[in-house]
């Protein structure tokens, strides 16, 4: 997921930079599949520890490939 986000990141149109992007795209699928998570662990009674351990997990799986898959320019 992180590398498709730097692939959509790194689309020339953009109005913003490819970083910055990055990090918006990348932090909307973490807010997604954050409430899913969340919704799906509260349903079956999961600790509120796992539902947060999974979440940053989550959001550095998706943002450190994203980060390091954006080319660079210099």
């Amino acid at each position: 997921m992180g590398v498709a986000v730097a692939a959509y990141a790194a689309n020339p149109s953009r109005s913003v930079s490819a970083p910055k992007a990055a990090v918006y795209a990348g932090m909307t699928l973490w807010l997604i599949m954050t409430a899913g998570m969340a919704t799906w662990s509260w349903q079956n009674s999961l600790s509120i520890r796992i539902i947060v351990l999974d979440s940053i997990v989550n959001l550095v799986a998706i943002m450190a490939p994203a980060l390091f898959a954006l080319p660079t320019h210099g």
